[in-house]
């Protein structure tokens, strides 16, 4: 529902601006300004550390791979932030030097990608343990010591929910495509559909095939999908070719998160809505690409990643944040949608139409995502020290009131929301125009 709803506003605003480009669409008209300004600052966080955790995902199973093929090696922190920043750095030549290239690798790596599909279909299905159907639906477990399974399920939603998050990384890319309203869309629910699909299916082989759940969750590799694999295999070697696979499609996944990412950026910088927006909007000459976005980009993500030298966990919780970030413009983004159904004025007009299930789509979205929005702020366990906190709601909140001080301090006289930019007959008053002075900052 949640990406039917992204995919609605996409059809009616295609724009590599996203979440605050359609926010200024569909809002109220005096509130249009501040409401896409801001959550222009909420995708810019959300993509931003949205690089970071997907660049030390991939460390995560480098790390996974090394333990399996040679159990003696310990990890230092120092290890992990390298590796993480090494992994943006070979994300960051695919989005620059191999620019040309990267639609042709793209393409050999989404043939590679179902390909493997299959192959741990099969690797699962023949050669794992098994479980009963009763032990895969009926059994529950709550290992965090919460009063009660249902609050234990909930609270275990955050890991699933960032599955759900980045449903808009394709639609930054949308001044890039030829005829973008009609494929920009069709593309995003294909690759929604079908991914879904193949990884719901995958998920239940899993779990009837995973055998010993405490064992696989305190798998010395750190990863309990790499304990099901060796239990199938019984080979280090076959399971470690699989990992290997698995290491292969992050880096892909985060080279697509450097596109998205610096698209996103180029674009709200374009509209005067971060800092050193006259350098961050800039387009090489040579590939049409935003340098500057992907250099301000990988820095952020150079910063974060030192972290790990001195905690995991800290970094874990600014982490959080690409799924808060990201859920929270949804939620305000098709918040006002819905507004403008219900205000009586006429969508944009679209190629396509979620028709009569648009509103109840729509609504059911929202309640989902307030849901999730919330729970993405709760504890790991009950009564949890200062460790073990769940700090990003407060960092959370530093960002918006640091963004909204941006806003009332410097930027609301020079801001001007896509839609007032597009729309000459503004009835509110417009903003001046930038001057050099502003455009240096």
């Amino acid at each position: 529902m949640g990406f039917a709803s992204v995919t609605g506003a996409v059809w009616q605003a295609p724009s590599a601006g996203g979440q605050y480009h359609w926010i200024s669409e569909f809002a109220p008209r005096k509130a249009e300004k501040l409401l896409s300004f801001f959550i222009g600052w909420l995708t810019v966080l959300g993509w931003q550390v949205g690089l970071a955790s997907v660049c030390y995902a991939v460390t995560l199973q480098i790390q996974g791979l090394v333990v399996l093929t040679n159990p003696e090696f310990a990890f230092q922190g120092w290890h992990a932030s390298l590796m993480t920043i090494a992994v943006a750095l070979c994300a960051v030549f695919f989005n620059t030097v191999l620019v040309e290239a990267l639609p042709t690798l793209e393409f050999v790596m989404l043939v590679l990608h179902f390909a493997a599909y299959f192959v741990f279909i099969f690797v699962l299905g023949f050669m794992g343990p098994s479980s009963t159907s009763a032990e895969v639906w009926n059994s529950w477990e709550n290992e965090n010591g919460w009063s009660n399974t249902g609050t234990a399920v909930l609270v275990g939603i955050i890991a699933p929910i960032t599955t759900l998050t980045s449903a808009d990384s394709v639609c930054h890319l949308a001044e890039e495509l030829k005829d973008a309203s009609r494929w920009l869309p069709r593309v995003m629910v294909a690759a929604a559909a079908s991914n879904f699909a193949i990884g719901f299916a995958l998920l239940v082989l899993i779990l009837y095939r995973a055998g010993d759940i405490d064992a696989a969750v305190n798998s010395p590799t750190g990863q309990p999908y790499i304990e099901i694999l060796l239990n199938a295999t019984q080979s280090r070697k076959g399971t470690a070719v699989l990992v290997a696979y698995i290491v292969l499609a992050l880096i892909f996944c985060a080279t697509n998160v450097v596109t998205t990412s610096s698209r996103q950026l180029f674009s709200f910088a374009r509209d005067h809505g971060v800092p050193f927006s006259h350098q961050l909007s800039q387009v090489s000459e040579g590939t049409h690409v935003p340098v500057r976005a992907i250099a301000a980009t990988i820095s952020v993500t150079i910063v974060l990643s030192l972290i790990l030298i001195g905690s995991s966990l800290a970094f874990n919780i600014i982490a959080t944040l690409f799924g808060v970030a990201l859920l929270g413009s949804y939620l305000t983004s098709i918040s006002t949608l819905v507004y403008q159904r219900f205000s009586g004025n006429p969508l944009p007009t679209t190629r396509f139409s979620l028709g009569m299930f648009g509103l109840p789509i729509n609504l059911a979205t929202i309640v989902f995502d307030l849901f999730a929005f919330v729970m993405l702020f709760f504890p790991a366990a009950p009564n949890p020290t200062t460790a073990s906190m769940n700090w990003a709601v407060l960092i959370f909140g530093a960002v918006v009131i640091f963004a909204l001080t941006f806003y009332f301090v410097r930027t609301k006289h020079i801001y001007r929301s896509p839609a007032q930019i597009t729309r000459p007959e503004e009835e509110i008053e417009m903003s001046p125009s930038p001057s050099r002075e502003d455009e240096k900052f």
